[in-house]
């Protein structure tokens, strides 16, 4: 399997007009690259794209990837093995980049739920969090970012990406969601990264700080095919994977 072409099979987080990048490798895998399904049929296949994932962001093979259980559990990652149920990972090294140690990659799988991730600007702290309706309910997204203010950084000093998740025109939802997230939802369908963008803003991250990959799970299409997998489109078991990884600049 050939490691350098894997991140040309995955799409990252645009820069701002001015030029200004996310710090860290964060993207998503779209359906070129494989199926990343933790129980998928083929487990061998997808130990073998987390490995070489990892290899091409950090130049190891070491990585910590998310079993998402719809909640709102968040851990830190150096502290787990490859796999783990939850539904956030958040890694700390306050010597870097001066160490030169970029760590392992952190992995989270989805299909129709947003994801987000986060890092400092120096790559010091950084987190991916699957955040379904349950855990943005349960308001994961302003716990993961109070972790890393709980670290010493200051919430100016965090930079915020947001990916694909199904949009608020094709999430279709049941009436009890309106007393849920009053005020997102319309015409019987939910806005989901609406309601993500408003709680990241609701702790004191800016416009300017937050960065999106604006495709839809369900509908995006690139020459006549889907990029993403989704549960909503077919009931598909496939998932793609959403990463984040220290680089030295």
């Amino acid at each position: 399997m050939d490691t350098s072409s894997f991140l040309k099979k995955c799409c990252f987080l645009p820069a701002k007009t001015n030029g200004q990048k996310f710090p860290a490798l964060a993207g998503i895998s779209t359906n070129e690259l494989g199926d990343f399904a933790v129980y998928s049929d083929d487990q061998a296949a997808e130990f073998s794209l987390n490995r070489h994932l990892a290899k091409a962001l950090c130049g190891s093979y070491e990585y910590h990837k998310l079993i998402p259980d719809h909640d709102d559990k968040i851990a830190n990652a150096d502290e787990k093995g490859s796999w783990w149920h939850g539904d956030g990972f958040w890694s700390f090294d306050p010597d870097f980049p001066k160490n030169k140690k970029v760590g392992d990659a952190l992995i989270s799988i989805t299909a129709d739920c947003p994801s987000v991730v986060i890092s400092s600007i120096n790559q010091s702290f950084i987190s991916v969090i699957h955040s379904g309706w349950r855990g943005t309910e349960k308001r994961i997204i302003p716990k993961a970012i109070n972790l890393a203010i709980g670290q010493g950084i200051d919430s100016s000093q965090l930079l915020v990406g947001l990916f694909p998740g199904i949009c608020g025109q094709c999430y279709e939802v049941g009436p009890e969601f309106e007393k849920i997230f009053p005020g997102y939802v319309e015409n019987d369908c939910l806005d989901l990264r609406s309601v993500i963008m408003d709680q990241i803003t609701g702790c004191g991250i800016n416009a300017e700080q937050i960065f999106t990959l604006d495709y839809c799970s369900l509908e995006s299409q690139k020459e006549g095919q889907f990029l993403f997998q989704s549960v909503r489109r077919n009931k598909s078991k496939e998932r793609n994977a959403v990463f984040i990884a220290r680089q030295l600049i």
